[in-house]
Formats: structure tokens, sequence, C-alpha cells
């Protein structure tokens, strides 16, 4: 008898945007708490990731 592999779960494309725009949300939020975050790097990695990021043409 052959063993199956185990499902493997798969993330679509629209599914990541969701959570990018969230993480984005939650760092816009963050940012009015406590401003000195502005030019942290998570922005920085979030700002790429969403291709906003103005250091990086893609």
């Amino acid at each position: 008898m052959e063993n199956d592999d185990p499902p493997q779960l798969v993330t679509p494309t629209s599914v990541k945007a969701i959570i990018l725009r969230i993480e984005a949300a939650q760092l816009t939020r963050a940012q009015e708490v406590a401003p000195e975050m502005k030019e942290s790097p998570l922005q920085w990695d979030l700002m790429w990731r969403l291709g906003t990021d103005p250091r990086f043409e893609r």
C-alpha cells in the first residue's frame, strides 16, 4: 500500500495581496501612534512588496 503525501496548503495570490494590505494598514496605524517608526525597515519591506517603494523601480 502506497503512502500519500499530506496535502499542502497553497495561498492564492489574492489572499497574499490582502495580507500585505492588512500589514500595511497595521504599520500605518502604528506610525500614527509612534511617528518615529516612519523609516523602519518593516515599512520599506512592505512598500517594496506592495510595489510602492520609491527607491526601487519594478
